[in-house]
């Protein structure tokens, strides 16, 4: 026994139901910076070597010590994973279990406890974190960027048509109009990024998603000239309880996948009709489909068949729809190209109705 105490890379002691300690080993001693004699039945040690968080007139520590479960509060010790002050006054991160040892008729007497040193262990967790955070980091930067490099696009070509003399007084004053309401949902854009690290309540009027698809359809500039967009809106739509810019990101980014999808052009047919109590959403190209092995993560951020793509546009699509309470899935037309459906159940609202925009 003695040489399995000394020998062994876990820290092994035996606690007394007194609170005195009556086994403490080499590895104990490594790890806790105390030596044997400092420690051994010496009364009020245990919370010297476990530091309790607050003070306790008992030698057992109600924080810390497991004997406080099993003598004090007769409960089942488990392990645990806690911080210890060694004895030159640096914390560490330890691991301990435990085992009773009863008496005869079933009284606890002792506890039998195994310190491991786990600060490597810790320390490679925080960096997993870190490495985590700069990820989510990573992403939130290049989807903002995206979010924003979308709507300068439309500007963009909205400029164009303010630019043009030829154009009718009316297009060019509607076109300008909707420079500054872009302008304004780009501003919105940076405050829900602020948002997002500083939560607030917010909320948005019940919309019409009908008008909303032909908005961004009717300036929508194609990377291509061979690009087609269809409606088909089913009449008397009622209005739908969600974001307006948040579901006007979901159409642009999913008109955008569309045209990026079909090199050599194609036409894209966007269909919004009731289903049951709430509202889908088809987005129908003739494009070369997806592959079917792209189908189960094409939501998931940086996943991209484009040499120039992201990654994160379909990503963002489906966060914004999810939040919505919504689902959207990806299918291969039978007869060729692609369709995404995005179905929003019980979202249909009466005008008076207010709805949350952040959540």
């Amino acid at each position: 026994m003695d040489l399995l105490l000394r020998n062994t890379s876990d820290g092994i002691f035996v606690i007394a139901k007194n609170g005195q300690i009556t086994v403490f080993n080499d590895a104990c001693e490594r790890i806790t910076g105390y030596k044997r004699e400092e420690v051994l039945y010496q009364a009020g040690v245990c919370r010297k070597v476990f530091p309790c968080r607050r003070n306790s007139d008992s030698n057992l520590s109600p924080m810390i010590c497991p004997g406080y479960d099993l003598f004090v509060e007769h409960k089942e010790i488990l392990p645990r994973e806690q911080r210890i002050r060694t004895r030159d006054g640096r914390m560490r991160w330890v691991e301990c279990s435990y085992s009773p040892i009863y008496s005869p008729d079933g009284a606890p007497l002792y506890f039998i406890g195994i310190l491991r040193d786990i600060a490597e262990r810790k320390r490679m967790e925080e960096r997993e974190r870190l490495m985590e955070r700069l990820s989510t980091l990573s992403e939130l930067v290049g989807g903002l960027a995206h979010e924003i490099r979308n709507p300068l696009g439309i500007i963009r070509s909205a400029v164009d048509i303010v630019a043009n003399e030829e154009r009718p007084s009316a297009q060019r004053q509607e076109a300008a109009l909707f420079i500054r309401d872009e302008a304004e949902r780009l501003n919105r854009t940076v405050q829900a990024l602020l948002n997002f690290v500083r939560p607030k309540q917010g909320s948005g009027d019940p919309i019409d998603i009908g008008r909303l698809i032909e908005r961004v359809v009717s300036y929508y500039a194609p990377e291509r000239r061979e690009f087609r967009i269809m409606t088909r809106i089913e009449p008397d739509l009622p209005a739908v309880r969600c974001c307006s810019d948040a579901f006007q990101s979901v159409v642009l980014n999913l008109i955008l996948n569309a045209d990026q999808a079909m090199d050599q052009g194609g036409t894209l047919t966007i269909e919004a009709r009731r289903l049951g109590g709430g509202l889908q959403l088809v987005f129908r190209d003739d494009g070369p489909g997806i592959d079917p092995e792209k189908l189960e993560t094409i939501f998931e951020p940086f996943v991209t068949t484009k040499k120039q793509g992201t990654g994160l546009g379909l990503s963002i699509v489906a966060h914004i729809v999810k939040a919505h309470q919504g689902t959207i899935r990806a299918e291969n037309n039978p007869e060729g190209g692609a369709r995404f459906i995005v179905e929003l159940p019980d979202c249909f609202v009466e005008s008076s109705d207010e709805t949350d925009c952040d959540r």
